[in-house]
């Protein structure tokens, strides 16, 4: 017989009244995003891990470094292995910090078993994270962020961070991803990850 998967870990009832670990940061922070774009972009899609599924705030996603932007945003669809020209061509790197330190909800380590949650929040379809995110959003501290593992690479870190703390924000301009002055960077980076450059390499 067919052993049955245990059910996903929903909120619990009673979240609010559970002691939420915590860490006070200040970055920095590094986001991979579209020249065209703002690097502060609080998105309220829907398609990503930590978006609220009522579309009532906005969050926007950073690494701790530079490899774990990287992998977030070009490793996106698992078991892709390579990144277009074009894809490098219309994006850059920025740095996130904060004027002040933010509250940010620790869901690393053991932090995950004392809420009731498993690593489906960091791995599984969006639907669980993102309750998960709503019901934090809500919890009594109003934390700013959450702080993840990065799912492609379990030794980075993430940060999905509330649009309330948007006022909190500074960004600060790094490189395009196709400068040459870049080249050795991305070159690392798709070497750590096993990624090629795609039909045509250009580096």
């Amino acid at each position: 017989m067919a052993r049955r998967l245990p059910r996903p870990p929903e909120p619990p009832d009673d979240l609010a009244q559970r002691r939420l670990e915590t860490l006070r940061l200040r970055g920095p922070f590094y986001r991979i995003h579209k020249k065209s774009h703002d690097p502060l972009f609080f998105g309220t899609t829907g398609l990503n891990r930590f978006d609220d599924p009522l579309g009532q705030y906005g969050v926007l996603y950073a690494a701790g470094d530079v490899f774990g932007s990287f992998v977030e945003t070009a490793g996106h669809r698992t078991g892709v292995r390579f990144v277009e020209p074009a894809w490098v061509a219309e994006r850059a790197l920025s740095e996130i910090v904060f004027r002040e330190p933010i509250l940010v909800a620790n869901l690393r380590g053991p932090n995950l078993a004392r809420l009731g949650a498993d690593g489906r929040l960091l791995a599984g379809e969006h639907p669980l994270p993102q309750r998960w995110s709503r019901a934090l959003w809500r919890h009594p501290r109003r934390v700013d962020a959450l702080s993840y593992v990065v799912r492609h690479d379990l030794s980075r870190g993430g940060i999905a961070i509330f649009h309330r703390a948007r006022r909190k924000i500074r960004a600060r301009f790094l490189a395009d991803l196709d400068d040459p002055a870049f080249a050795a960077q991305l070159a690392a980076m798709l070497e750590r990850y096993g990624f090629g450059g795609g039909p045509t390499p250009w580096l």
